[in-house]
């Protein structure tokens, strides 16, 4: 695997933050994983940034996913997680996405339902804290086992904006990323 980056010329004053970015890249992709959190007042270019991180780590092989929370009323709880299945999801065939799955297919497919094993109408955000749990390391175990195939990058853009579920599905995935090749992004607006 190739550590080459694209150029950085369209992105000034975030040479330090791209430096660090592009390092947790590397650490991600070499077994290292972590969570990296990208914040800041609105406009200031946090989404760019991530844009530009997600370009890095696709030009040295690691595949990008990536979930945007919503502003509005009306998402389904872990909506930036269900864009981030949905993706892996795209384009693969039933039997390499029930592999990438595997054992953990209903659990996940409570999120997404059209994916093999779903179940339509899960109740996620009134589920036991047992259930939840269940969900949390099923996710986990899914996207651990994704990130050995390929190292993986899951970018999270405006997390400010993020219901509770997926805060807590956040937090349970970054307390196991040091020995996987998975990197969580997450950008969020500063609150003043």
């Amino acid at each position: 695997m190739t550590t080459e980056f694209l150029s950085d010329r369209l992105l000034i004053g975030r040479k330090q933050a791209l430096r660090e970015l592009r390092s947790a890249i590397v650490h991600a992709a070499a077994g290292s994983g972590c969570l990296v959190l990208i914040s800041g007042e609105p406009g200031i270019g946090k989404t760019r940034l991530a844009q530009q991180v997600t370009a890095d780590a696709v030009a040295i092989g690691m595949k990008a996913l990536w979930g945007t929370c919503w502003e509005g009323d009306g998402a389904p709880a872990f909506w930036p997680w269900i864009q981030v299945l949905r993706a892996h999801a795209a384009g693969r065939d039933t039997a390499t996405l029930q592999a990438d799955l595997g054992s953990e297919a209903g659990e996940v497919g409570r999120l997404v339902p059209e994916l093999p094993g779903g179940v339509q109408n899960s109740e996620l955000r009134t589920a036991s804290a047992e259930s939840r749990f269940r969900l949390y390391d099923s996710v986990s175990a899914f996207l651990r086992r994704i990130s050995d195939t390929q190292p993986t990058l899951v970018v999270l853009d405006d997390l400010h904006w993020a219901d509770e579920p997926s805060l807590q599905l956040l937090r349970f995935l970054a307390g196991d990323l040091s020995e996987n090749r998975l990197l969580l992004l997450g950008t969020y607006r500063a609150w003043r």
